[in-house]
């Protein structure tokens, strides 16, 4: 299985959770999973690869690469305008 790009929808049917790759993984390493809770419009990030994926439908599922759970990414702080 090829590595998915940035644009490719994953669905997990069980759960109902959908996601866009905004940034792919290097590897074909990520997938949807039942269970845990993923949040609609949030982005998770891989910590070993800095994959990233947007939320486009929540519910009882996780995102997994490499492995490991993706957790929620965290805004980036913009420079002060002093």
């Amino acid at each position: 299985m090829d590595a998915p790009k940035a644009g490719t929808k994953l669905q997990e049917p069980t759960s109902g959770v959908e996601a866009i790759v905004v940034r792919p993984p290097s590897e074909a390493v990520l997938e949807l999973q039942a269970g845990g809770n993923v949040a609609l419009g949030k982005r998770y990030t891989c910590e070993t690869c800095n994959a990233e994926v947007l939320v486009t439908k929540g519910g009882d599922g996780q995102i997994a690469c490499h492995g490991a759970t993706m957790v929620i990414a965290q805004p980036k702080t913009l420079p002060s305008s002093d």
